[in-house]
C-alpha cells in the first residue's frame, strides 16, 4: 500500500470520526467515531514518523526520531489541557 493510499485511509476515517463525535448523542456511536478517531492518529503518527526518519540524513535519523518523538508527546499532553478548557469554558 503506498503512501497516498494510507493518507486517504487514514483521512477517510479520521475525518468523519471527529464530525460524528463532536455531533452524535448516542453512546455506542460515539465510543466507534472515538475508536476511528484512534486508529487515524496512531497511524498518522507512524506515517510521520517514517517520513522524519527517511527524510533525515542516515547519521541523523536517531536525532530525527528523537526530536519528533519529543515535539509529539507534549503535543498529546497540552492538547489534552487545551481542549478540556475549551469544552468547560474554564
Amino acid at each position: 500500500m503506498g503512501g497516498t493510499a494510507v493518507r486517504a485511509v487514514l483521512t477517510g476515517i479520521g475525518a468523519p470520526a471527529v464530525v460524528t463525535a463532536a455531533i452524535a448523542g448516542w453512546g455506542p456511536l460515539r465510543l466507534t467515531a472515538t475508536l476511528g478517531a484512534v486508529f487515524a492518529a496512531t497511524g498518522a503518527t507512524a506515517v510521520l514518523s517514517v517520513h522524519a526518519a527517511s527524510a533525515a540524513p542516515e547519521a541523523q535519523r536517531p536525532t530525527a526520531i528523537g526530536l519528533f518523538a519529543l515535539c509529539y508527546q507534549p503535543g498529546g499532553a497540552f492538547g489534552l489541557a487545551v481542549a478540556t478548557v475549551l469544552v468547560l469554558g474554564a
